[in-house]
């Protein structure tokens, strides 16, 4: 996602769209497989904006931003709404929207 010419890196993705998870969504052609093992490092805490939490009891993962990561748990809902976009897991769909308007 960043890199500084000096050979540094930073992999990560942002929950603001364009990112990686919208993809599909904005209609980019894309090698599947490729797309499956970046989603897969972009819900992991491989990926610095992925969090974990829980609020009035009820559990989240997701990705949040740079601009908010000192905060415990901040995970983005436009990231979460993306993410039910992008899926082909009808219950998956439901969850998400389920948290998005706990």
């Amino acid at each position: 996602y960043e890199v500084d010419g000096l050979g540094n890196y930073l992999l990560m993705d942002d929950a603001n769209v364009p990112s990686l998870l919208s993809i599909p969504y904005l209609g980019y052609d894309y090698d599947r497989t490729i797309f499956v093992n970046t989603k897969r490092f972009l819900f992991s805490k491989d990926n610095p904006m992925f969090h974990e939490g829980k609020h009035d009891g009820v559990a989240y993962a997701g990705i949040g931003s740079p601009h908010t990561k000192f905060i415990a748990s901040s995970i983005w809902p436009m990231a979460m709404i993306m993410e039910g976009l992008v899926s082909n897991n009808a219950t998956h769909k439901v969850v998400l929207v389920e948290k998005l308007l706990a």
